[in-house]
C-alpha cells in the first residue's frame, strides 16, 4: 500500500505519540509499504527511518502534501490534528484516525476545537484509539487497538534474587501524574519495609518540588531522582527494580510504561484510570484515585512486598498477555484496519 502517515511527534522527540510513530513506521517499511510521514515538528536529526519525511513548512510543502495524497492509497493520522485531517477528507481518501486524546477538558467541557475534531472524525473512514471508553463513543467506527510496547528493550535481563529492594515510578513529574501522592505513600511504607527505595525516573516542572517534599518527610536518602532517560536507561532501572508504580490521578488514555514495567518483570501498582487499568490487566494491584489514595497506595505497597517474592505472584501468564501488545500485534492491527478500507 502507499501510505501517508501524519504525525505531529517523531523521534527524538520522547512520549507516547513519537513512540507509536516509530513503531509504525518501523513495522509498515519492514513490510514492503511505501511510506511517506508528514509533520509539523521542525526537529530535523534523523532517528534511522527509511521513509520519506515532509515537514509542512511552506506554502509549497502543502502543494506538495496535496499531491502525495492524489497517489495515497490509504491516509493514517497518528492523533488527530484538524490542519492535516481536512484536506484528505476533501479529497475523500480513505483515512484512519489513530485517537490517542480525550476530546474534553478535564472538567468535561468541550471547546470548539474539540467540535471540530468530533465532526471530521465523524467523516473518518475508521478510527483506531487504544482506549475501550473511546472506542465505545464511536461506535461502529470505531475500532480497540492497543498501543504496542517494544519487547526487545524493555524484557527482562535481570534473575529476580540479584534485584535490589526498590520500588520505581517513570512519569513526567507534573502533578497530574501522581508522583507527589506517591512519595507521600512511600513516606509511610518506609516506616514498615525500611530496605525499600524508591527510584524516580522523569523530569518536568514539579521536580524541585518533589526533591524539596522527599526532604520534608524525612525519606530524600530513600528516594533517588534519577532524570530523564533514554529507553535503554528505563529499562535497566526497571530491572533493578522489584515493583512499577504508577500513581497517575487523571484519565490516562493508555498505560504504555505498565507493558514496560510487566516486560521487565515487575507486578504494577496503579491508579484505577480508564486506559492505565486497561494496560494494567490485573498484573497487580489498583487504587482508586479518591482522597484516599495516599493511604490506600501506601497499603498496596506494603501488600505486594509483604514477603520477599511476593510480587512475583502477580505475574502469572504475563508473557501470554504480552504477546498481544507488542509491536508486532499493534502492526498487525494497523496493517489489517488499513487493508480492509482500500
Amino acid at each position: 500500500m502507499r501510505i501517508v502517515m501524519t504525525s505531529e511527534r517523531l523521534p527524538p522527540s520522547r512520549g507516547g505519540l513519537s513512540t507509536v510513530a516509530a513503531i509504525l513506521d518501523a513495522g509498515l517499511t519492514a513490510r514492503g509499504h511505501e511510506l511517506v510521514i508528514v509533520t509539523g515538528e521542525r526537529s530535523r536529526e534523523a532517528y534511522g527511518t527509511t521513509a520519506r519525511i515532509m515537514r509542512l513548512n511552506s506554502l509549497r510543502h502543502w502543494w506538495l502534501y496535496f499531491r502525495l495524497l492524489l497517489q495515497a492509497d490509504v491516509v493514517l493520522q497518528n492523533n488527530i490534528s484538524s490542519k492535516t485531517l481536512i484536506l484528505p477528507l476533501l479529497l475523500r481518501k480513505p483515512t484512519v484516525v489513530a485517537l490517542h486524546i480525550w476530546l474534553e477538558t478535564p472538567d468535561g467541557r468541550i471547546t470548539w476545537r474539540e467540535r471540530l475534531k468530533i465532526l471530521l472524525l465523524r467523516r473518518c473512514t475508521r478510527i483506531i484509539t487504544p482506549n475501550l471508553e473511546i472506542t465505545d463513543r464511536f461506535g461502529g467506527d470505531g475500532q480497540y487497538v492497543t498501543n504496542g510496547y517494544d519487547e526487545a528493550t524493555f524484557s527482562q535481563k535481570r534473575e529476580w534474587c540479584d534485584r535490589e529492594y526498590a520500588f520505581v515510578v517513570v512519569a513526567r513529574l507534573i502533578e497530574d501524574k501522581g508522583v507527589r501522592q506517591l512519595l507521600e505513600a512511600f513516606a509511610l511504607v518506609s516506616q514498615d519495609r525500611p530496605d525499600y527505595v524508591l527510584n524516580v525516573v522523569g523530569t518536568g516542572p514539579e521536580e524541585a518540588k518533589l526533591m524539596k517534599l522527599a526532604t520534608d518527610l524525612n525519606i530524600y536518602t530513600k528516594v533517588r531522582f534519577l532524570g530523564a532517560l533514554d529507553p535503554q536507561g528505563v529499562s535497566e532501572v526497571l530491572n533493578n527494580s522489584r515493583v512499577l508504580c504508577v500513581p497517575s490521578m487523571w484519565d490516562e488514555v493508555f498505560g504504555i510504561v505498565a507493558l514496560e514495567g510487566m516486560g521487565c518483570g515487575l507486578p504494577v501498582i496503579a491508579t484505577n484510570v480508564s486506559g492505565l487499568t486497561d494496560a494494567h490487566h490485573g498484573y497487580g494491584l489498583l487504587v482508586e484515585p479518591n482522597e484516599e489514595v495516599i493511604k490506600n497506595f501506601a497499603e498496596a505497597m506494603k501488600t505486594i512486598t509483604s514477603t520477599p517474592n511476593r510480587p512475583l505472584d502477580y505475574l502469572t501468564d504475563v508473557e501470554a498477555y504480552l504477546k498481544t501488545r507488542n509491536r508486532r500485534a499493534m502492526v498487525d492491527a494497523y496493517e489489517t484496519v488499513m487493508r480492509e478500507i482500500c
